[in-house]
């Protein structure tokens, strides 16, 4: 039980890393190349990974406090486009935490223990992965909606 808080710790930590790094790299070159990831393109495979159920959990839980940002304020086109950023944002501050915590989990799982290092590796993709997935989903929607020609 304890390498499920130590797991916790490791990831709630790389929230803070990862928006450190995107904030720092958001003015660079390579940075634009991530503004539009798109990792699954079907709903198919959203619904067997769970990422139905993990929205589910997240917008009916108090999971919903943790970026208050990415609520709705103006059903405006630029209320959309602001919220988008946003969801862009958060989305690469997750695969960046994702990633680092990856390398822990991994450097963990050789040379500390393996049930910590799984136990890492697999409350990461809970915690950053799909997180970053249902960003990219929410993106689409806003997509669809912006290009819509009934929406103003």
């Amino acid at each position: 039980m304890h390498y499920f808080f130590y797991s916790l710790t490791i990831i709630f930590l790389s929230w803070a890393v990862g928006e450190i790094v995107n904030n720092k790299t958001k003015n660079t070159s390579w940075y634009k190349n991530f503004k539009s990831l798109n990792f699954i393109q079907n709903s198919k495979v959203e619904n067997v990974i769970g990422l139905k159920m993990f929205k589910w959990l997240l917008t009916k839980t108090i999971l919903t406090k943790f970026n208050p940002k990415l609520r709705l304020k103006k059903k405006t086109s630029g209320g959309l486009i602001f919220m988008k950023q946003e969801m862009t944002n958060a989305e690469i501050s997750h695969l960046i935490a994702f990633l680092l915590v990856n390398i822990i989990g991994l450097v963990i799982w050789v040379f500390v223990n393996s049930l910590f290092g799984i136990t890492t590796i697999l409350l990461n993709i809970l915690m950053n992965l799909y997180p970053s997935l249902l960003q990219q989903q929410n993106k689409r929607r806003i997509n669809k909606i912006l290009t819509s020609r009934n929406f103003r």
